[in-house]
């Protein structure tokens, strides 16, 4: 059976990051043929610990673990040879003065014949006991992280691909594209917030500072109508779940396609009749019957769009399967947030997921930098009577109201409920791909929610990472 490896988008960010040596790995690994293994002699080195560049430019608030640097700089010389005995010398003086004969010769002797005996047979090697533990035992268990909305759709592209990227690196390692894709987003970011330095004391601060920033995300939605970089959780399959949405807003990318979307889920309910919906006219037109008979409008609820941003380095949008990641993920986003949305709320999963104590007070040090910086950030002097009257408490206050992780978590769930609320999810997604030099627009892909196909890879093409069936792989086809 012929194989060979199809044509792989360079800017997927799923895509293959196998090199040509990796891909013939692979194929020796389906043929079951067996590798020749080479040692190559490798030269001996002298191995220093430099003092230059020791401090890390990187400052983490709340380290894993201490680094420890050497103030000196210290060199193994591995090819030095011990001095060799003067074999000038016959015979040694003891420090009493006895003469010793010299042994040099029947030494060497025994040495000689020790080197022609024959070697005693190595034991044959233990064969290694196979790891039974599925990829998420092995990868994303406790003290690991938990899983993402990523780990989720990697495999979507080649599960045999994220299974050996998480076997060497036990994530995905960045690229110099990922970089660069980060600096988008992050330029996109700053857009909407300004970035300030926080330092936290516990596990439960720096969680408490994902939430505010999403109340901070939920709040922005509310005033502006968008909101960037929203962090949602949820609970998949047993499995506890994160991410971050790219942007929500409350514009829809397809007026028409919302509109069959939305009937078709009502179908689906039994909520509606198989009829299409009647066109709607244009907000500056009315209906006829609406003149003879006129009725109150109800005001409607505003719904919420989902859209993740792509980079890309070519002026083209991906295809099959390189967009089949990027639509479950989006689909995925989906479904946390609707979740989130509709008062389910996965705390004491989290808190149990990662050890914490939601009813442990923040640290004071942490609610004075919150406050201080929330408030000069992002708060206005009213200039009022009036607008004193309606201002809103200052963070400092709600945070001295709300100082535990169940607390502050309860404001959030509020504001979910409040801001995008249940059935409060447009089923139109969007993804939009913007060149990877220059951040401008390409293009964009729009689609609309399908909870059967999202199920159907859930539940049935994401079994490898539960154990339940080998790895699939993408660059292997039968011709």
């Amino acid at each position: 059976m012929a194989r060979h490896t199809p044509p792989i988008d360079p800017d997927s960010d799923y895509g293959s990051d196998f090199s040509p040596e990796d891909l013939e790995v692979l194929d020796r690994l389906a043929d079951q043929t067996p590798s020749t293994v080479v040692s190559v002699p490798s030269q001996p080195t002298s191995l220093f610990f430099s003092r230059h560049n020791i401090q890390s430019s990187r400052r983490d608030a709340y380290p894993a673990r201490s680094r420890y640097v050497a103030s000196m700089p210290i060199a193994y010389e591995t090819d030095t040879t011990a001095p060799q005995p003067d074999r000038s010398i016959t015979h040694a003086h003891g420090q009493n003065g006895a003469i010793y004969p010299d042994l040099s010769a029947a030494l060497s002797s025994l040495s000689e014949s020790a080197a022609t005996a024959p070697a005693p047979e190595a034991p044959p090697p233990e064969a290694q006991t196979p790891d039974t533990r599925s990829p998420l035992q092995r990868y994303r268990s406790a003290p690991r992280k938990a899983l993402s909305v990523t780990d989720l759709v990697s495999p979507a592209w080649c599960e045999l691909q994220y299974s050996m990227t998480l076997a060497m690196h036990g994530r995905k390692p960045r690229t110099e594209a990922m970089k660069r894709g980060s600096e988008v987003h992050a330029a996109l970011e700053e857009e909407v917030y300004t970035s300030v330095q926080i330092e936290v004391a516990t596990k439960e601060d720096a969680w408490g500072l994902r939430v505010w920033n999403v109340i901070q995300g939920l709040r922005t939605l509310r005033e502006t109508g968008m909101t960037r970089e929203l962090e949602v959780w949820g609970v998949v399959d047993g499995e506890v779940v994160g991410g971050v949405i790219d942007e929500v807003s409350f514009m829809c990318p397809d007026v028409a396609m919302e509109e069959e979307a939305t009937h078709a889920l009502a179908v689906a309910r039994g909520e509606a009749p198989p009829q299409r919906p009647k066109t709607t006219l244009p907000t500056d037109q009315h209906a006829l019957d609406e003149y003879l008979q006129p009725t109150p409008p109800s005001p409607a609820k505003r719904k919420s769009y989902i859209t993740d941003v792509k980079t890309r380095s070519v002026a083209s949008l991906p295809r099959g399967a390189s967009f089949r990641p990027t639509k479950l993920q989006i689909m995925l986003y989906h479904t946390l947030l609707s979740s989130l949305a509709a008062g389910d709320t996965p705390l004491s999963a989290l808190a149990a997921r990662y050890g914490l104590d939601t009813h442990a007070p923040f640290s004071p040090a942490f609610v004075t930098q919150v406050a201080a910086l929330a408030d000069e950030v992002f708060y206005d002097a009213p200039s009022s009577a009036e607008e004193v009257a309606s201002a809103p408490d200052s963070a400092g206050s709600e945070l001295a109201r709300n100082d535990t992780l169940e607390k502050l978590w309860s404001v959030m769930m509020n504001l979910f409920m409040d801001v995008v609320g249940e059935n409060g999810m447009g089923r139109v997604l969007r993804a939009e791909y913007r060149s990877r030099g220059t951040g401008g627009v390409i293009g964009e892909q729009v689609f609309a929610m399908d909870e059967a196909f999202l199920g159907g890879y859930l539940g049935g093409g994401f079994g490898y990472g539960e154990g339940k069936r080998l790895a699939f792989g993408q660059v292997l086809i039968a011709v």
